[in-house]
């Protein structure tokens, strides 16, 4: 599985939080049938009337299908590699590190 990062740029747009709830919603209705996609988390920059999203998915397609259905358009989808997500999970890791 990769993560995806969804862009959108949205110029015009106040808020979107409509479309988020329902891509978050498909992607939980898309897990609980055994699809393997996971919305991850959105964010919004106002000043840039830009959104990001991310996804873990094992396509770039999936997630593209699942933005669709939710009516929610997007610019790219990128593969991404997450850097870090967790201070708890980077602890650890500098935990193990040091052994």
């Amino acid at each position: 599985m990769a993560i995806y990062l969804v862009e959108r740029y949205a110029p015009g747009t106040v808020d979107r939080s409509g479309a988020v709830e329902r891509v978050a919603r498909l992607a939980a209705e898309a897990r609980s049938a055994g699809s393997p996609v996971r919305y991850l988390w959105s964010a919004r920059i106002a000043a840039d009337e830009t959104w990001l999203c991310l996804f873990e998915a094992p396509d770039a397609g999936t997630v593209a299908d699942l933005n669709r259905r939710a009516a929610f358009p997007f610019d790219r989808i990128s593969p991404v590699e997450l850097v870090h997500n967790d201070e708890d999970e980077l602890d650890r890791t500098l935990e193990e590190d040091d052994r």
